[in-house]
């Protein structure tokens, strides 16, 4: 399965919360779900230390928007997107 698959499937399980909750889960988890297809990566074959190395990536990485680095506020709420789903 691929994890854009996965992803849809806990977002559309995730009608209960509030849509502004919604649109914050799927703004961290599409990013995640890029890094991941970069890596050929599929639902299979995922592991924890592919989620450590993307976590390290995103806190090296700059924002698009205004070029500087990753907030700590931005790591967090990844690592807490990636841990609740």
């Amino acid at each position: 399965m691929e994890i854009s698959e996965a992803v849809d499937s806990y977002l559309a399980a995730k009608t209960r919360l509030s849509p502004r909750t919604q649109e914050w889960y799927q703004q961290k988890l599409v990013v995640f779900t890029a890094w991941c297809e970069g890596q050929n990566l599929t639902l299979e074959s995922l592991r924890q230390a592919h989620v450590r190395k993307f976590l390290d990536d995103a806190a090296n990485r700059n924002n698009p928007y205004t070029a500087a680095s990753i907030s700590s506020y931005t790591c967090t709420a990844m690592r807490k997107s990636l841990r609740a789903s």
